[in-house]
């Protein structure tokens, strides 16, 4: 009894151990002096407002592969070099002196092919914007003058 509970078990673990690749990143900004925000993010993102003073930015990457075994674990040593890398990445540059362009640095991102087939990846983008912000465009967020 207790040997086919300790191979259920390892069947069990094992058995979670597959499924894609999937990583989740944070980067944050000081939005001291800054009067505006633009978002120029090449995944589809979702703004939330927040009490906090500086802007989170939280990305979850998931990749997989795609080959003639169908839908199967992106290669670790690949996903990790592309999160190495930078690809998922936002950086932050000052316009005009008080407005912050938040940008993906790799806007492009080219396929990911591998010997055996080519890998899929999903980004989701959730940022979060202190709650003295607005919208005021398509992408760009506005401190209120009540601060």
């Amino acid at each position: 009894m207790t040997r086919q509970l300790f191979f259920l078990l390892f069947l069990l673990l094992s058995l979670s151990a597959f499924g894609q690749q999937r990583r989740v990143m944070h980067q944050t900004y000081d939005l001291n002096g800054i009067a505006s925000v633009l978002f120029d993010i090449k995944d589809n993102y979702e703004v939330e407002l927040w009490a906090g003073t500086a802007l989170l930015i939280e990305t979850t990457v998931e990749m997989w592969e795609i080959n003639a075994k169908g839908k199967v674990d992106a290669p670790e040593s690949i996903f990790k070099h592309f999160v190495d890398k930078g690809r998922y990445q936002t950086a932050g540059a000052l316009l005009n002196g008080n407005q912050l362009r938040v940008q993906s640095k790799d806007m492009q991102r080219a396929a990911i092919r591998t010997k055996t087939g080519e890998c899929s990846e999903e980004v989701l983008v959730k940022i979060m914007l202190p709650d003295s912000f607005q919208k005021t465009g398509d992408h760009i967020w506005t401190r209120s003058g009540k601060e």
